[in-house]
Formats: C-alpha cells, structure tokens, sequence
C-alpha cells in the first residue's frame, strides 16, 4: 500500500483529540479583551453597559393631576392672606374733603361753644383725638343741643386744627395744653410739648411725626371706631344684606 510522504521535520504536528479527529487551532477572539487583559500603563475607562443610564428626575414624565388635586390647589390658593393695597395719599384726602364739609356746614352733627362763638364739626372727627367727644359719640347719634367749653378759642381752634389737619394752629403752647387737657387728647398735648422742647432746644433736631402720620392715626382711630360700630349713623339695605356705615 502507498502512504503518503511523512511531513518536514519543520513541520508542527496536528493534534488529535481523543477520537482520533484533527483540533483546528485556536483564532484570537474579534471582540475586545476583557479589563484583565488590558496593557496597565493605558488609562482605564469605565465600561458602559446598555440600558444603564439612570433616568433624570427631571425628565420624567408627570401624571395628569386629578380634578380633585385640582380643586384642592384652586382652594390652596384662594385661601392665600390676601394682598392689602394702600395709598399714602388717602388719609390727606379723606381729611380734605371733611374739612371742605365743615366750611360748608355739611353733614355736621355737633355744635361746639367756645367764648360765645359756636363752631360746627363733625363728631367723628374729634372723636378721633379727643375722649370726650368719643364718650358723646358713644352716647348715640343725632342733633343735641350746643354744649360749651371753658377753654380760650386759640387753644380749642388749635385742636380743631390738629383734628382736620393733622398739624396744631398757631397758638400759645399755655392754650393748647389746657384744651387737651380739657378735651382728653393725649396726642394733642404730646404735639404741643414737643413744639416747646423743640422752641427750647434751638438748633437740635427733635423728632416729631410728620403731617402725613398724624392724619394717618387721626384715620385709624376713625377705622377702629367704625369696626367697633360706633358712629355708625347709616345703614344700606342691598339684596337682604345690610351696611352700616358712618354719614362722613
């Protein structure tokens, strides 16, 4: 029988696995090595796997809020403390405007007599500054007769000033005291004594409150007085609800 020729001695010989059948030769894997593979003096990377990436907060999608939430944040919102809107200018207005009203003799409900003169004022408006008129204005509304004062016109005028228009009139500072005094107005009376401190102290700025913040009490004593639900002399029927109010 003819054999083949042998191999060159150069040659490797082919192995066999244990049936007797060739084993091809190993091939080098296409895909990359794995990290223990990997030459160390190269930087390392981290390996991302696919669907890894965590999802953004921010990216994700919100669910549509129910009508309920939605009623519930309309009510959050309603019941917000509301905004107040002020104008400086109001006070200096309203006290305007009253006083346009007493040189025209309107809507006055009390007459003062000081010295054989009456004057004509609203009595809100004193009530303001002075306890007395507030204790007559407790008393109930309506027309009353003149009542007089033992005071000098200077001192009562500086106070009627003060009540309309927030500064005291030109008066000795003797006066103003004793119709303060008279009339149960502390601030009227603070007024007049820092007028004197400020006489006696020539040259040094005293602090005092200005035009526009003595009108503004002046206003929120009126407010006060009103909830309170004195001097209330009107009362406004609209749709079964009813408002009092006051007629300045």
């Amino acid at each position: 029988p003819h054999h083949p020729p042998e191999l060159e001695s150069g040659s490797h010989p082919v192995q066999k696995d244990c049936l007797g059948l060739p084993v091809h030769a190993q091939r080098t894997p296409s895909w990359p090595p794995s990290p223990d593979d990997e030459d160390p003096s190269l930087p390392s990377f981290p390996q991302e796997e696919p669907g890894s990436r965590p999802l953004v907060p921010e990216n994700l999608p919100f669910p549509a809020l129910s009508l309920e939430e939605e009623e519930e944040e309309e009510e959050d919102e309603d019941a917000a403390e509301p905004e107040w809107l002020r104008s400086e200018e109001h006070p200096s207005q309203f006290f305007a405007e009253a006083q346009r009203l007493r040189e025209q003799r309107l809507l006055l409900d009390e007459e003062v007599s000081v010295a054989g003169r009456v004057y004509g004022v609203h009595r809100v408006i004193l009530a303001a500054i002075s306890s007395l008129f507030r204790d007559r204005l407790l008393g109930g509304g309506g027309p009353r007769p003149p009542f007089s004062l033992e005071v000098s016109p200077g001192g009562w005028e500086a106070v009627l000033t003060f009540a309309y228009e927030g500064v005291l009139g030109p008066a000795p500072q003797g006066d103003v005291l004793a119709a303060a005094e008279a009339l149960g107005a502390p601030r009227v009376k603070a007024a007049a004594q820092r007028t004197c401190e400020r006489a006696g102290n020539a040259g040094e700025c005293v602090k005092k409150p200005s035009q526009a913040e003595e009108l503004r009490e002046n206003l929120r004593a009126i407010e006060l007085l009103y909830r309170e639900g004195v001097g209330c002399d009107l009362k406004l029927e609209a749709g079964g609800c009813q408002l009092r109010g006051e007629g300045l």
